[in-house]
């Protein structure tokens, strides 16, 4: 298959004179030696540091948004409902973030990232202008959906700093990038609980309006990527590839994909649906066959292929990081969903001081993600790295086993070093897979990688809160029932105790014929033993999805070698595509990618 298009003869045309000289100087290339005139411009300057101040902004909007509307979801739902989708809220953003992601980073790499990123920044300044105003459930959910597909944009200040930046210094600089989003990742509970408690919700998306807007300005006024007349490597990003080329179907498919999947695993999940109905099944079956479609349109048909199929040849450095990094994060998924909901069966049910006792897992993701940013290169051995990431993540998420209603410390200790080991595990894979392609490809590898990624919570949603609910529905009348009844509560009252202390109406309990303070203390230490039990499964079968990840990572590749000093600068280089692509000789490596 050949393609066609203006990129590919430029590139052909250009590499001729090319080989000439790529022998000479290859190893000051691999040392960093023997950078362009261009490449230490544009790391100078008032213009770059406003730049990439207008790219941080954009990250945090994106992850501030979602994280905030999550919390604020019984809130708004209480304001503008109550609404029995309301759980929309808690999902639409990252279903919007995965489909917006999925689309951008290709897109960044044919089309350029300047384009990409504002057009993103506009879309999420529209949804939360959306949010912000909506007066009815729906228009806030859709309002986070579309900020959702704006972040998708946003996001690609990933590899913007993957380019930006020596391959030495890739992992402090993405460590960084990471920990910005700090105040509403960490401490995003409390703070979003304060404002719903104190103000308005309104003013989570308030303040992302405030960082879309600031992120735009900067970028749109200071991010310009060197011109073609300025340096031979930054074609990708001021002459793009003709539109005539653009593969519409792919990007289809791929929305088709996320879009199924996701709503059955939503839907399942949640318990609108039951697996085995057509509601469920549809879906599912039209996504899969969507990614089924997908691979021989890439690789036999498509001229210019979002999403190319050499990506996936390489199985240590590309494939098996995701791999890892799916089930890492389904196993990481039981601590981030279902841990806020045994806070709330098991301990408390005050929002602020719930919010106050997930303050744990936001520090240990945070300083995980910048533990292993800051040391990756002077560890090296990054295989060993993930191995270790994941081994922390299953065997904490397992301890989550032994949790009673007793005493939430351990949970505390628990949650903290699971998702340090989480933490290190998004920034290792993430880094990772930026050495994994050829410099040309680095948008749409990030964007595979971050389906992994999302689509491990996506499932694990539907894994955990099936069992949650089919284990408690279960097992709920039996344990209740063998608690009261023996304190005398009579038969005939058993089915209004049971209803009233499922909907926790403790009005209602007091009204029940036959009811005393001791049979209500023990239904509620019942109840609390019912849902621990589940939860207990949970933990397990997280556990499990994490055992699974750990060969997987020990079989990735070792980045370390490739942590030298090569500036990617713009992200499309013909020394960057020898440089990715091993164990052929170098004129062939250039033909595989032009052709």
């Amino acid at each position: 298959m050949v393609s066609l298009n203006e990129k590919t003869v430029e590139l052909q045309a250009t590499s001729a004179s090319y080989f000439e000289d790529i022998h000479q100087d290859d190893t000051e290339f691999i040392n960093g030696s023997n950078n362009s005139t261009i490449s230490k411009k544009s790391l100078e300057g008032i213009e770059a540091w406003l730049s990439i101040t207008g790219l941080v902004f954009g990250y945090i909007a994106s992850q501030q948004l979602g994280n905030q509307a999550g919390a604020l979801m019984m809130i708004i739902n209480a304001d503008l409902g109550p609404k029995d989708y309301y759980y929309w809220l808690s999902v639409s953003s990252l279903l919007g973030g995965t489909l917006g992601w999925a689309h951008a980073g290709p897109l960044s790499d044919q089309y350029g990232r300047r384009p990409i990123i504002i057009f993103g920044n506009c879309i999420a300044l529209l949804g939360a202008i959306v949010g912000a105003s909506a007066q009815h459930l729906y228009v806030v959910i859709l309002g986070l959906l579309v900020a959702g597909l704006g972040s998708g944009g946003q996001l690609q200040a990933v590899a913007v700093l993957s380019e930006s930046v020596r391959n030495k210094d890739r992992g402090w600089v993405q460590g960084l990038l990471y920990l910005s989003p700090f105040p509403f990742l960490a401490t995003g509970q409390i703070v979003a609980v304060a404002i719903g408690s104190h103000t308005t919700w309104r003013w989570i998306f308030y303040l992302n309006i405030i960082l879309n807007a600031v992120s735009l300005i900067l970028v749109a006024l200071f991010f310009n990527p060197p011109s073609k007349s300025q340096a031979r490597e930054s074609h990708v990003w001021k002459k793009p590839i003709s539109w005539k080329y653009f593969d519409m179907l792919s990007m289809l498919l791929m929305t088709v994909f996320i879009t199924c999947v996701g709503l059955a695993a939503v839907w399942g999940g949640f318990g609108k649906y039951k697996w085995n109905t057509a509601a469920i099944l549809v879906p599912l079956f039209f996504g899969i066959t969507s990614a089924v479609l997908l691979w021989p349109h890439t690789h036999y048909f498509a001229q210019n292929a979002f999403y190319p199929t050499i990506m996936f040849q390489n199985l240590k450095g590309f494939v098996f990081l995701i791999l890892a990094g799916a089930l890492s994060a389904f196993c990481l998924a039981s601590m981030n969903l279902i841990y806020p909901q045994e806070i709330t069966a098991l301990f408390t049910t005050d929002i602020m001081k719930a919010a106050r006792y997930q303050l744990a897992s936001g520090f240990g993701a945070e300083f995980g993600v910048l533990v292993a940013g800051m040391s990756m290169r002077s560890v090296g051995s990054t295989n060993l790295m993930l191995t270790t990431a994941a081994i922390l993540v299953a065997l904490f998420v397992g301890l989550m086993a032994s949790v009673t209603p007793g005493s939430i410390k351990g949970t505390l200790a628990y949650t903290f070093l699971g998702h340090f080991g989480g933490g290190c595990v998004k920034t290792l894979i993430f880094v990772s897979v930026t050495y994994a392609v050829p410099d040309v490809l680095i948008g749409a590898a990030l964007a595979i990688l971050n389906l992994g990624w999302s689509f491990g919570p996506a499932f694990a949603l539907g894994t955990y809160l099936t069992i949650v609910r089919s284990r408690v529905g279960a097992t709920f009348v039996q344990n209740i029932s063998q608690a009261v009844l023996p304190l005398g509560l009579p038969p005939a009252s058993l089915p209004a105790f049971l209803e009233a202390i499922a909907a926790g109406n403790q009005y209602s309990l007091m009204k029940i014929p036959g009811v005393s303070l001791p049979i209500i203390s023990a239904a509620i230490q019942a109840t609390k033993s019912t849902y621990a039990d589940a939860f207990q499964i949970v933990w397990f079968v997280g556990m499990a999805a994490g055992i699974m990840a750990i060969p997987f990572a020990f079989l990735t590749q070792d980045v370390g070698p490739a942590m030298n000093g090569h500036l990617a600068v713009v992200g499309m280089t013909e020394r960057s595509i020898l440089r990715g692509l091993r164990g052929k000789t170098q004129k062939k490596q250039m033909q595989e990618v032009v052709v």
